[in-house]
């Protein structure tokens, strides 16, 4: 899912041109049109045959930050032997101030927000583009992500949560039960129809108590079901974590505390950890079975992690990384890859957005 700030990048020091295997063929990287003053902030998905890189950031000219707003592109690319090859590049125009402003990928349908706070949706199509956009009525800001309930797509955001809409068009706020502002926010339905969300309720600058958040909703009216459920992490002051939420026949979210990587669901005792130390969490996903893939760096390596139902242990593949700084990243399954997307500068002056596939170990 999309991040709601900039994950601090990490300087690698490995001097290679592309990401290579342990033990397998190197993977190549792709690095897709457009530059970016910072590091930009991506989602990725699988959609109509191709595998699709979305980025936005700041633009690289110079100005005041708060007068200018952000570029957006989308990249559809078909996976041919483990490589991303027939890249379509499509532009989307200014979407918001800062990285405040967003799009999300969710099945076929690619959500956008403008600067202006107007948000529209399109299909993903076959040939690498994205088809007419239709606009979203009474839409949270600024949107974090969306998911398809039968037909229907349904949107969330905001740091006091909105999911919009229930039957009568009208937006359905979640503040009674957010805890704090909210970031890193989270929609995702699981294989019985249930619809869940997650995200971490900052409890601001300086303040212990920020919380990682699950909540079912009911996918007609989009009113909460039962108690909000709370991850029994304690987070201390100026401490926050990344949160992504995925889904098999249930859903789990996965988070950070500190440099550690965590994951959790409603009725466990206590959260797992799949990691105690990275440089970088990367992304997660869940495969149809259920079990846990995680992506982070540790070092010069990036490590794909298919552990089990809760995310630990299992097997790990190491790949090196080219030379530079990484950021942002989100990950998507794709069969029997994962597609990494990040953010990547050479010199942490100019970036750009890279990705790859990563056959799971």
């Amino acid at each position: 899912m999309p991040r709601s700030a900039l994950r601090l990048a990490v300087g690698i020091g490995a001097a290679t041109a592309a990401l290579a295997g342990v033990g397998t063929a190197a993977a190549a990287v792709t690095t897709f049109p457009g530059s970016y003053r910072e590091g930009p902030t991506l989602s990725v998905g699988s959609a109509s045959g191709r595998v699709w890189f979305a980025a936005y950031a700041l633009p690289t000219t110079g100005g005041d930050p708060s007068s200018l707003t952000a570029p957006s592109r989308i990249s559809g690319a078909k996976v041919v032997k483990g490589n991303l090859k027939s890249v379509v590049t499509t532009s989307l125009g200014m979407v918001g101030r800062y990285s405040n402003y967003r799009q999300a990928i969710t099945g076929n349908q690619l959500v956008i927000q403008r600067g202006d706070f107007t948000a529209f949706h399109g299909a993903l199509g076959a040939n690498g583009r994205v088809g007419k956009l239709a606009p979203i009525v009474n839409p949270p800001h600024p949107i974090m992500d969306a998911a398809l309930v039968g037909k229907k797509l349904v949107v969330i955001g905001g740091q006091n949560i909105v999911v919009c809409c229930d039957p009568a068009g009208a937006p359905v706020g979640l503040g009674a039960v957010q805890g704090g502002f909210a970031n890193d926010v989270n929609l995702k339905r699981d294989k019985g129809g249930r619809l869940w969300a997650a995200w971490d309720g900052y409890a601001g600058f300086g303040a212990a108590g920020t919380t990682a958040r699950m909540q079912q909703l009911n996918p007609t009216t989009l009113q909460p079901i039962g108690a909000i459920q709370v991850a029994p992490v304690t987070y201390a002051a100026g401490d926050a974590p990344n949160v992504d939420l995925i889904c098999a026949a249930t859903c789990r979210m996965v988070f950070t505390k500190g440099n550690s990587v965590l994951s959790w669901k409603p009725g466990e005792a206590k959260a797992t950890t799949i990691v105690r130390t990275t440089s970088l969490y990367v992304g997660a996903a869940m495969t149809s079975s259920g079990k846990v893939v995680t992506a982070y760096l540790s070092g010069n390596k990036l490590q794909v992690r298919r552990g089990t139902a809760t995310g630990a242990g299992g097997k790990v593949k190491k790949v090196t990384l080219k030379t530079g700084n990484y950021g942002n990243g989100a990950t998507a399954l794709v069969g029997s890859r994962l597609a990494v997307g990040m953010a990547y500068s050479k010199t942490g002056d100019v970036w750009r957005a890279v990705g790859t596939m990563i056959t799971l170990p």
